[in-house]
């Protein structure tokens, strides 16, 4: 037996039941979508999770060079320690530390030659997560 519009045999099995989607074919479909649905969303949540390390990261790459160049503004930076934030610039959350030092080689000292070191902390509690950038200075004096 054929159907007489499509001249196929399997719709003319199904006889005059109208044409459709199971229950359960809409159920599986559903389930699909679901999953998928899912994975995208996981998937978006990382992502954002991602850029908004990269952009802190960015962030405290910037506010380290940014200090270490005021500290190696000054020519022949005098020793010592010297800290403070960034709340000025419009970042409350982020502390520096610069420490000038006179530069050792084991036992060997430099005196026309100064360590500069400056650190960015952030985040909560103690101990603070913390990046450090090293730079020497010699003594433009020097002969």
């Amino acid at each position: 037996m054929t159907n007489r519009v499509t001249g196929c045999p399997r719709l003319a099995a199904r006889g005059s039941r109208a044409s459709g989607f199971t229950l359960i074919e809409v159920f599986f479909a559903l389930a699909i979508l679901a999953t998928t649905l899912f994975a995208y969303m996981q998937m978006t949540n990382d992502n954002v999770r991602k850029v908004r390390h990269a952009r802190e990261n960015y962030l405290i790459g910037l506010l380290l060079q940014m200090k270490m160049a005021d500290v190696l503004a000054e020519k022949f930076p005098d020793q010592g320690t010297r800290s403070g934030d960034f709340a000025d610039e419009g970042y409350p959350d982020y502390a520096w530390e610069a420490t000038v030092t006179q530069a050792m080689l084991g036992e060997i000292s430099f005196r026309d030659l100064r360590e500069v070191t400056v650190r960015v902390m952030w985040g909560e509690g103690e101990p603070k997560t913390e990046i450090s950038m090293v730079a020497y200075v010699l003594d433009r004096k020097f002969p």
